[in-house]
């Protein structure tokens, strides 16, 4: 990807000052492709960074002072050694073989990492392919990473892959599939043309005015055609948020795992080098078991301090926590929290509730007032005085469904599937202005 980016002059073309810092993972980023990109992009910090799922994220990590083309050295409370692919030998320095990696947040043991790389002199780690990808030519392992890096020094060269072709002698033949440089470029019509055709398609998918689009792709340039199509139909791109991306890159996995002596419905105990606290949201005082607040996490593995979660949850009296709702949906009655989840809950035990969701209604003196938008299972027949009594009987006083119930035939769902709950506030504010208007 970056070294397309880097042959189609996009660095040089285009602006691109609000760019902070440029992070590369998931395949080679070789020295000198680090150095051009470094050229091309003077005031950003390029590091290349290499982990894993299955070792709960990130490894190794390289900061501005390491090797150009390196994965930098492993981070706290992990461990990498190198392996011989053939008898399985811990080898030295500048050696190649398969990476393993041992974590106090993983399984017990080394896990095999499918990766070839090596450790220099100064502990700083280099990968140079896949295990899988390895070619076999007569007993010797080759790499095609480094065919298709040679490769890609050639001017006209813009995507290559090297593979193995089966032979009935050497075992295997590398061959080299390549796209070629061309001069072929996208007129401004071509491109607006791709764009409206990508507004339609996203307006025929249900997204509007006000919906959030992220993008999940393979690293394809192509991926500004949706961000553009979006601000045609005023849909929000869910961009970078630099004051928390970065430092959620870094939470590296699970912080909570449920076994099976743990209670049903609880997230179980904190994982290991892993600390959780319950906050009050008002005052930022920590609070005690079963006392309901926002959690905040802390890490080895995280940047120093404690992350606010924007979840809200408690722990009980046996560390086991427990999540009851978002920070942003919680509705505010006369000054105490309100979770919309846990009426939410107790009315799903209705028989004749098929889909429900609480929000808050704007009110002069009470703050908010709780309203339960419901749809009804075919055949049931439910009424609003039978949900406002059974919240009214099995809940604090706060919780009271004050601003009544309100039936729907369909519930407002984005693209995804998911339910539209911006509507649903915006319903709830304009039932706080009929009121008042009453």
């Amino acid at each position: 990807m970056i070294s397309r980016f880097l042959k189609a002059g996009f660095a040089t073309k285009y602006p691109l000052s609000s760019l902070k810092v440029l992070l590369s993972g998931g395949a080679i980023l070789t020295a000198k492709t680090q150095e051009e990109l470094k050229r091309v992009l003077p005031h950003v910090p390029i590091l290349q960074i290499y982990g894993m799922t299955e070792a709960c994220g990130l490894t190794t990590m390289q900061f501005p002072w390491h090797k150009m083309g390196s994965c930098g050295t492993v981070i706290p409370n992990y461990e990498i050694k190198i392996v011989d692919l053939d008898n399985g030998e811990t080898l030295g320095p500048n050696q190649t073989g398969e990476i393993f990696i041992r974590s106090a947040i993983t399984m017990t043991g080394w896990m095999h990492s499918g990766d070839i790389g090596y450790i220099d002199a100064d502990g700083e780690l280099y990968i140079v392919d896949r295990l899988k990808d390895l070619i076999k030519y007569r007993g010797y392992q080759i790499s095609p990473a480094e065919v298709e890096v040679l490769l890609h020094t050639h001017p006209g060269v813009l995507v290559v892959a090297v593979v193995g072709v089966p032979h009935p002698i050497d075992m295997e033949h590398p061959v080299a599939f390549v796209d070629a440089q061309t001069d072929k470029v996208v007129t401004y019509a071509e491109l607006q043309n791709k764009v409206v055709r990508c507004a339609l398609w996203l307006q025929e998918h249900g997204i509007k005015s006000g919906d959030v689009i992220s993008i999940c792709s393979n690293n394809h340039l192509d991926s500004i055609v949706p961000y553009l199509a979006a601000t045609y139909i005023n849909a929000i791109f869910n961009g970078w948020y630099e004051k928390m991306d970065l430092r959620l890159i870094e939470v590296a996995g699970m912080i909570t795992l449920q076994l099976p002596w743990h209670k049903i419905g609880s997230c179980g105990t904190v994982t290991q080098n892993g600390e959780l606290k319950i906050i009050d949201p008002d005052n930022g005082k920590t609070l005690g078991p079963n006392q309901t607040g926002e959690i905040c996490i802390k890490s080895a593995t995280i940047m120093n301090g404690w992350l606010h979660s924007g979840d809200v949850g408690y722990i009980d009296a046996d560390g086991e926590l427990y999540i009851v709702d978002k920070l942003k949906d919680l509705i505010k009655y006369r000054g105490v929290q309100v979770s919309s989840a846990e009426i939410e809950i107790l009315l799903h035990t209705h028989p004749g509730v098929l889909e429900v969701a609480v929000m808050g209604v704007p009110h002069p003196t009470d703050d908010e007032h709780p309203v339960a938008y419901v749809t009804i299972k075919p055949g049931f027949t439910v009424t609003e005085k039978e949900l406002v009594d059974l919240v009214a009987k099995n809940m604090t006083d706060a919780f009271r469904l004050r601003a009544g119930v309100v039936f729907l035939d369909t519930f407002p769902h984005l693209g995804c599937g998911r339910l539209a709950k911006n509507e649903l506030k915006a319903m709830a504010k304009k039932l706080a202005v009929k009121e008042a208007d009453d």
